[in-house]
């Protein structure tokens, strides 16, 4: 939780009211920004697809990477295979109720040669 009153942000607002307003475009931006971690990654479902042995999901590659365990993948597309019946219930439901930000976190790049994912946290 960040704090309700930060003095450095009174003293640099007060001067100038241009930068008020590009402090209050900037900073949405900023949070939105999408970094990948080693074994996870946070952004918005761009398409999805399912296959006879799983549920397969990706971000728009121009704005969200691969968490870097996924170096090598053979495409962008993340794969959660159908014996994780909970994980692909889970992302389905989300989808279903317009929710597609998502973090995914990987186990690396399977047998599949997908980047496989084993837990979604969606947005609530």
């Amino acid at each position: 939780m960040l704090p309700t009153h930060l003095p450095i942000l009174d003293s640099f607002m007060k001067h100038n009211s241009i930068r008020s307003a590009m402090f209050g475009v900037l900073l949405p931006l900023a949070s939105s920004v999408a970094v990948a971690g080693d074994h996870f990654q946070g952004g918005i479902i761009f398409d999805h697809t399912s296959t006879p042995t799983g549920l397969l999901i990706r971000f728009d590659p121009a704005v969200t990477p691969m968490p870097t365990n996924c170096a090598g993948a053979s495409s962008n597309w993340m794969f959660i295979p159908q014996t994780s019946k909970i994980i692909v219930a889970v992302t389905l439901m989300a989808l279903a109720s317009g929710n597609r930000w998502m973090t995914v976190y990987t186990s690396g790049v399977g047998a599949s040669g997908y980047c496989e994912i084993n837990q979604v946290d969606p947005a609530s």
